[in-house]
C-alpha cells in the first residue's frame, strides 16, 4: 500500500477523514471502520490510523496493535502509526516496546516531535526512569514553545492513562505523508476528540 491519495482525489479522501475522525467522535464505530475501509481502498495510510482508534475504542486492543502493525508494515514512515502503537503499549505497561515505538517515530522526517518527546516521557516516567522522563520532556517542550502550558499537568501527574494533551497536539500536525506529482508535503489527520 502506498502512503498517496490513489483515486477518487483529494477532496474525496479529505472528506472521508473528516467523516471517520467524526463517527469517532459520535462514539459510531460502525461508520468508523467502514471508513477505514473505504481509505484503505484508495490506498491512503490513515485507514490503518481510523482503524487502530476505533479497535481501541471498542476495547479490542490486540486487534489495534494487530492493524497498527499492519499499517507499519505497509507504511513504515507515518510517524502517527508509531505514536499510536506507542500510546497502546504504554497503556498496557508494556514500556520497552512503547519506548521503541515512540523512537522510531522520532526518526521520521516531519514527525511532531514535542509530541512524542512528551510521549516518550510519559512512558519513561511509568516505568520508573525519572531522569529519562524528566530529558524527554525537556525535549518536548524545547520544540515546541506552546508546549509548556502543559508543564502544571506534568508537573502534579507525569503519567496519566491517557496521553490527551499530547493526542490534540498531534492532531494539530500532519501525520500522513502523501506524496502528489511534484509535492510529497504531509497532509494533516482532521481534528480528532
Amino acid at each position: 500500500m502506498s502512503q498517496d491519495r490513489q483515486g477518487g482525489g483529494a477532496s474525496q479522501v479529505d472528506g472521508l477523514l473528516r467523516r471517520g475522525f467524526a463517527a469517532l467522535e459520535d462514539g459510531d464505530l460502525k461508520a468508523a471502520f467502514k471508513t477505514a475501509r473505504k481509505l484503505e481502498e484508495l490506498g491512503h495510510s490513515a485507514c490503518f490510523e481510523l482503524a487502530a482508534l476505533a479497535h481501541e475504542e471498542a476495547g479490542e486492543i490486540e486487534e489495534a496493535l494487530s492493524v497498527l502493525d499492519r499499517g507499519l508494515s505497509k507504511a513504515p514512515g507515518v510517524w502517527i502509526l508509531w505514536q499510536l502503537r506507542g500510546n497502546i503499549l504504554s497503556d498496557l505497561d508494556r514500556f520497552d516496546e512503547a519506548l521503541e515505538a515512540y523512537r522510531r517515530g522520532l526518526g521520521i522526517e516531519g514527525c511532531d516531535r514535542a509530541s512524542l518527546s512528551y510521549n516518550l516521557a510519559l512512558s519513561h516516567y511509568r516505568n520508573g526512569d525519572l531522569d529519562a522522563a524528566r530529558e524527554a520532556l525537556r525535549e518536548a517542550m524545547g520544540e515546541d514553545p506552546a508546549l509548556p502550558r502543559l508543564a502544571p499537568e506534568v508537573g502534579t501527574a507525569l503519567a496519566p492513562r491517557r496521553h490527551a494533551a499530547a493526542e490534540q497536539h498531534a492532531r494539530e500536525s500532519p501525520a500522513h505523508p502523501t506524496p502528489a506529482a511534484a509535492d510529497p508535503a504531509p497532509t494533516p489527520s482532521p481534528p480528532r476528540p
